[in-house]
């Protein structure tokens, strides 16, 4: 159960790491289409066509020439994020092949938790930014997608940090003797309980205990 949760966690941040480096390699080599999509944020020219929504908001719009510069931050920060997130991805897959690994280390968490959390600042910062250019009135796919991407960061980001608990052992003390043991108590019979005990030995007996 545990080498297929690290595995699992394992092939989350390498899937995510490959993704925005694919979004980082389609802004550089295509840059002309978010360039474009970029130019219609920035200069709102949907809210400035529209008669009624949004006139409040014109005042804050950008000019067309800075669309290309902005593009460029954006690709230099998804392949920053890229980075730290292949980084994450290789040391738990790293742990996982060792040989008899066990708890990840508070390092490799660590690792995954600064890449998922600038991944998830990444939205943060483009639905903050789509909303300072009231992007929700003309693009709302484009918002949509953000907020789901948001969504996904937080989930990715809880179940990394997801630590299963061993089930717990219980104490069982009679006739002077401490013995540690799973839970495996008979229902009872005649006010006496039946306790199959499996004990730290490997041993298994059956005793009674009167309660």
């Amino acid at each position: 159960m545990k080498v297929e949760l690290d595995l699992t966690k394992t092939i989350l941040l390498a899937g995510l790491a490959f993704w925005i480096s694919l979004i980082a390699f389609n802004n550089a080599t295509d840059p002309g289409t978010n360039i474009d999509l970029l130019g219609r944020m920035l200069t709102m020219e949907a809210i400035k066509d529209n008669p009624t929504m949004g006139n409040g908001l014109e005042w804050r719009a950008w000019p067309q020439s800075l669309a290309a510069p902005l593009l460029v931050v954006v690709i230099i920060l998804q392949g920053a994020i890229a980075a730290l997130l292949w980084r994450a991805a290789i040391m738990f897959a790293r742990h996982l092949f060792q040989a008899q690994a066990g708890e990840i280390p508070t390092r490799q968490i660590r690792a995954a938790n600064l890449g998922l959390a600038a991944f998830l600042s990444l939205w943060f910062f483009f639905l903050c930014g789509g909303l300072w250019f009231g992007y929700w009135m003309h693009l709302g796919p484009v918002q949509g997608v953000h907020f789901t991407l948001l969504i996904v960061s937080v989930l990715v980001l809880l179940f990394v940090n997801y630590v299963p608990q061993p089930f717990p052992a219980a104490v069982v003390t009679g006739t002077g003797v401490t013995h540690e043991r799973e839970w495996n108590i008979m229902p009872p019979t005649n006010g006496v309980y039946v306790d199959n005990g499996v004990h730290a030995d490997n041993g298994v007996h059956t005793e009674q205990v009167t309660r």
